[in-house]
């Protein structure tokens, strides 16, 4: 039976509504309800459009395992293989991605993986300069940038595949200093 709270527009940790619709429906497909993306819609008709937009996002999420928005990986070692890679380990974080190590399984390589958070995934503007940052990788060629193999959107998640570069992350170098 699906339940709807009530929430606020903004809670103290700065959750828009959005997000807290997004989250009671994400608790829903993880306690297995049956989930009928109309009554949503019905409900919160000021997203009926991205509440549509995100859905299967949600479903390939919950199917992953990922219980939570919030949640530090969006992938577990039973996950399942997104397109043609594998994902290994996370890697790092920035405001818009999350970075994996992956393997190309056609290819037997390593490479990294960014996938787009979950949020930037339902904010247009966020989604296109996720696809225009791809897009400009990949036109660079020069040996200090890495190379961007392949760009894709399965059951939801938007990602794009780079060549994977050993060594410490900038995080790491500057606490040495």
């Amino acid at each position: 039976m699906e339940e709807f709270n009530t929430y606020s527009a903004a809670d103290a940790n700065g959750e828009t509504e959005f997000e807290d619709v997004l989250r009671q429906l994400t608790e829903s497909l993880d306690r297995g309800d049956e989930i009928l993306i109309d009554t949503w819609c019905k409900r919160f008709p000021q997203y009926e459009e991205r509440l549509r937009r995100a859905f299967p996002g949600l479903l390939a999420l919950t199917q992953l395992g990922r219980s939570d928005l919030q949640s530090d990986s969006l992938f577990s070692k039973e996950s399942r293989p997104l397109g043609d890679y594998r994902i290994i380990r996370e890697l790092g974080r920035g405001g818009m991605g999350i970075v994996y190590e992956a393997e190309q399984m056609s290819l037997g390589r390593r490479v990294a993986i960014k996938v787009l958070r979950f949020a930037a995934m339902l904010d247009e503007k966020r989604l296109e300069r996720f696809r225009t940052e791809a897009r400009a990788a990949a036109m660079l060629d020069h040996p200090n940038i890495v190379g961007v193999h392949s760009v894709g959107c399965e059951r939801g998640i938007h990602y794009f595949a780079m060549s994977l570069v050993e060594g410490q992350s900038l995080a790491e170098i500057v606490r040495m200093i």
